[in-house]
């Protein structure tokens, strides 16, 4: 699973969406399902009214989290935690214990500070690239996959695909992940290790 070693990685070229887990060192086999959902609605909110319905329909259902899908980047964020209140909502349901939604809290603010970077500020892109990295690693030692485990067991790159995408489901939340990874295109930094939960 996750290599606890110290690596050092790179964003390149090549790194574009959808590969953000891949760039933190996270093999997601088969959770990219999550992802394309969060594409296919995207690209379905930009379509005729028969879009909403089908959007609407699929969030009536429960096959999709239902989701603000506002112009705002930041969105509604009532309690004031630098998470917005659908992806808090979305954590409280998807992740009932304690450590797991704190874990999950964790990234969904460091994600949504993404949000916050000026267009040439690589300085606090750089530290949101550590606190990204530390949220992750707190997921990997939260989340683990072991029979003996007390909570319920859930892979780990499931949870940060998961939240990624609702984080960036609309095309502007979208467009503005794209532009923060660009800027951060050609720097390194070494991975999380430790106990980087808070």
């Amino acid at each position: 699973m996750l290599n606890r070693k110290k690596k050092l990685w790179h964003y390149g070229t090549t790194n574009a969406i959808g590969n953000t887990a891949l760039a933190h060192g996270i093999i997601m086999k088969g959770t990219h399902y999550f992802l394309a959902i969060g594409f296919i609605l995207i690209a379905l909110s930009y379509r005729t009214s028969s879009g909403n319905n089908i959007i609407n329909k699929l969030e009536a259902s429960g096959l999709t989290p239902s989701l603000e899908r506002g112009d705002s980047l930041i969105g509604p964020d009532r309690n004031h935690n630098s998470i917005r209140d659908d992806i808090d909502q979305y954590i409280k349901e998807k992740y009932p214990h304690r450590e797991q939604s704190k874990a999950a809290e964790q990234l969904a603010k460091s994600l949504n500070s993404i949000f916050l970077v000026e267009n040439d500020d690589i300085n606090k892109a750089r530290r949101i690239v550590k606190s990204n990295s530390d949220a992750i690693n707190c997921i990997y030692t939260i989340f683990i996959n072991e029979p003996n485990n007390s909570l319920e067991s859930i892979e780990p790159a499931q949870v940060v695909s998961e939240i990624e995408s609702i984080t960036f489901n609309t095309k502007n939340r979208l467009l503005k992940y794209i532009q923060f990874n660009k800027l951060l295109d050609g720097t390194s930094w070494s991975s999380s290790d430790g106990n980087t939960c808070y």
